[in-house]
């Protein structure tokens, strides 16, 4: 994910991360002696970094992500 956003918003990324997690877009950690706004994930021997969101101001911008899976099937 912090590759495909280095892309994407190019020499305005720090500045908008930043951002992010001083809006509480993100959610930071501290690691090494410094504030992150990414954690790594390993899958098969590989490791990720991904950028962590904060759900609360996800649902304020009215997204809902509950799995209802009756919803779904047929029967």
């Amino acid at each position: 994910m912090p590759a495909f956003i280095s892309r994407f918003l190019g020499v305005e990324e720090k500045p908008t991360r930043r951002e992010w997690l001083k809006r509480g877009i993100t959610v930071g950690k501290k690691e090494k002696g410094t504030y992150v706004d990414y954690v790594s994930i390993k899958q098969k021997g590989k490791t990720y970094r991904a950028i962590p969101v904060n759900m609360d101001y996800v649902k304020k911008l009215g997204f809902d992500f509950e799995e209802i899976p009756e919803k779904y099937v047929q029967g």
